[in-house]
């Protein structure tokens, strides 16, 4: 049980109806006037060890209480960064400073309605003070950020979900741009990405926004053939040489997941195809396949650079 939990139980027990009074009944008896005549009685050198318990156990109940308001004041959270908070449970937490923090924050919420403006807020918050916090979702799931730094963050969101904003430099004065990598995937070989740039407007203003901008003035989508390569298939393949209508005929689409560098800005696509294939077919296909196409930023756009 986490230490606020603690706190909390012995504080309702310390202030409770019962507490005060009850309890001292059974510690010091002495300690109360058994004439209801209200008789004047002296207290000799013999009942003085009864005063003196008393006023002990009164002097531990207020350091105990103490204790457990300081205690209860906390956020449960940042007492135990492991734990899970519904949602609605915790206090607004404050605006970050970083970029991809508050794109993270200022998603629209058709896009990202998984969690709330103020659960992302609060998860930004804790993670720049080295604490993953585990929030509980809309949909009762958990929620939580693997990492993050000042130009990047990456967000699990559900079992087969994740979400990547990258803060990239541009050349254009007046814009500052964001990019999200939305990727579902019900194991590595099915997953599939989106796309999308932003704007950030006015950051570390109330007035913050995004806008969102079109994705073909920063990154050319690849086309499926991009993934094949006819020479180097026909060197590699024992069997029938294939043409591109062959692989396309295999292959009637395509998934891609897409992700990017943490501390760079290299992206990277990785076919997901594959787990689709019958063994015959990926037999053939794998010879012609390039498992991933790269591309690096340069400022105003990304460009491909090399295949593996």
């Amino acid at each position: 049980m986490p230490l606020f939990a603690y706190s909390r139980n012995i504080s309702n027990f310390a202030v409770g109806k019962y507490f005060p009074t009850a309890l001292l009944l059974r510690i010091s008896p002495k300690m109360l006037n058994k004439d209801i005549s209200n008789k004047k009685e002296d207290f000799t050198d013999s009942k003085r060890p009864d005063m003196l318990r008393a006023l002990g156990v009164w002097m531990a109940l207020a350091f105990i209480t103490g204790f457990c308001n300081i205690a209860m004041s906390i956020n449960p959270p940042l007492l135990n960064p492991g734990v899970i908070a519904a949602s609605g449970e915790t206090d607004a937490a404050p605006d970050s400073t970083s970029l991809v923090a508050q794109a993270f924050a200022l998603i629209p919420d058709a896009d990202l309605d998984i969690l709330t403006k103020e659960m992302r807020k609060e998860m930004t918050i804790y993670m720049e003070n080295d604490s993953v916090y585990r929030i509980r979702n809309i949909y009762s799931g958990q929620s939580w950020i693997d990492e993050m730094n000042q130009d990047y963050i990456r967000i699990h969101l559900t079992n087969v979900s994740n979400l990547q904003i990258k803060s990239l430099p541009y050349d254009k004065k007046g814009i500052n741009l964001i990019m999200t990598i939305y990727t579902i995937s019900g194991d590595p070989e099915t997953a599939d990405s989106t796309i999308k740039f932003y704007n950030l407007v006015n950051p570390e203003s109330p007035d913050a926004s995004l806008t969102e901008l079109p994705i073909k003035n920063f990154f050319k989508l690849p086309n499926p053939k991009d993934f094949y390569d006819l020479k180097a298939g026909d060197l590699k393949s024992a069997g029938r040489k294939m043409s591109m209508d062959d692989i396309m005929e295999e292959m009637p689409f395509h998934t891609i997941e897409y992700s990017i560098s943490p501390k760079g800005s290299d992206l990277t696509g990785r076919l997901t195809i594959s787990n689709y294939l019958t063994m015959e077919a990926r037999k053939r296909l794998e010879p012609y396949m390039r498992p991933e196409l790269h591309w690096a930023w340069d400022g105003k756009h990304f460009s491909p650079t090399r295949c593996r």
